[in-house]
């Protein structure tokens, strides 16, 4: 079994990272949203990259379920282990829940939801939905709970790499001279 991931889960995981990074940024520049707010540039950006991610999540599971993930080293502990499976399997979750939860509120407020001005997309609750501010309390609290949690991913593969020195991180880093310069420099710190 390879000890590193496919070149396509690497691509997976790294353009998650992107939409993710990007639909925070959107999320926290665009005007807030209230009663009658109406959707502009950034409020419908914000849905077309969450829709993107709804699309890509769902490739990314049906690969992820056709394709074995590396083997954790072996001395990695069993609670170890356990923590990785929970923190892979919430940020999957999650990644689903969020944008779902955002396109009910904006079905729930009356809104349109479109991807990229283009394709509309069919309205998955009603207007004026009654759990349509519980949506919202969803859309928020959850993506403050998925920065958290990516916060604490990225702590543990930093301290996979300096501190147990194994092979974690590097497992899932694209395959290239950069990715290599820059391993060699960081390794200097270790």
């Amino acid at each position: 079994m390879p000890r590193t991931y496919t070149s396509t889960a690497k691509w997976f995981h790294w353009l998650i990272v992107l939409l993710v990074g990007l639909e925070l940024l959107i999320g926290i520049t665009m005007p807030g949203i209230r009663r009658n707010t109406t959707p502009g540039t950034l409020v419908d950006l914000h849905f077309s990259f969450g829709l993107t991610i709804i699309v890509v999540m769902v490739l990314r599971l049906l690969w992820r379920l056709t394709h074995p993930v590396p083997p954790l080293p072996r001395e990695t502990g069993w609670w170890e282990a356990a923590a990785a499976h929970v923190m892979h399997f919430s940020l999957y979750i999650l990644l689903f829940i969020i944008p779902f939860a955002g396109w009910a509120w904006a079905n729930g407020v009356g809104w349109q939801v479109t991807a990229f001005w283009i394709i509309p997309m069919p309205d998955i609750v009603p207007t004026g939905w009654q759990y349509t501010w519980l949506a919202s309390d969803a859309h928020v609290y959850l993506a403050v709970l998925i920065c958290v949690l990516i916060g604490l991913h990225i702590l543990a593969s930093l301290w996979h790499w300096y501190f147990k020195r194994d092979d974690v991180l590097e497992r899932i880093l694209p395959q290239s001279s950069f990715t290599d310069r820059a391993l060699a420099y960081f390794d200097r710190f270790r």
